[in-house]
């Protein structure tokens, strides 16, 4: 049977891997004609998709300052669960206690959840009927199993 701490480091990486994986992926939001993300934005068109990078240009439409404040949040989230992986690998490989590697999960876990939020409460400022996707559901499931891990880590 393996412990609680053994279950919270691999929470921590499976968490890290939905996080990244949700943050690149242009499937947050789907319309009937086109899909948006954090980073892009892509149009259907007849027989192809025309895909657009979505800069901080403060001249562009569809860059709100929800959309700002997301990505920012994302990218903090990114930087602390990449701490949260690093001090899991060092204190296994050192066989100590991973109360630093569980502080960071769980503010990592807790900056995606607040991505998460303003995203989903500012989705319909885009003027369009809009559904949530896949890439918000796993960028929602990694910023839970990255707070559960870091109980985990913790206790």
């Amino acid at each position: 049977m393996c412990s609680r701490a053994t279950a919270g480091n691999v929470f921590v990486f499976v968490g890290a891997l939905f996080h990244a994986l949700a943050m690149f992926t242009p499937w947050w939001i789907i319309t009937t004609s086109a899909y948006y993300g954090l980073w892009q934005f892509c149009t259907r068109l007849t027989e192809s998709v025309k895909c657009q990078s979505i800069s901080l240009d403060l001249s562009a439409n569809i860059v709100k300052d929800s959309m700002k404040a997301t990505q920012a949040i994302a990218c903090l989230g990114l930087i602390m669960t990449g701490l949260a992986v690093l001090f899991t690998v060092y204190y296994l490989c050192r066989s100590e206690k991973l109360q630093v590697a569980g502080g960071c999960s769980i503010c990592a876990g807790i900056l995606v959840m607040i991505g998460v939020v303003i995203f989903g409460a500012s989705r319909n400022s885009l003027g369009l009927a809009s559904y949530l996707s896949y890439s918000f559901g796993v960028e929602t499931v990694g910023g839970l199993l990255l707070c559960i891990a870091g109980g985990m880590q913790v206790s």
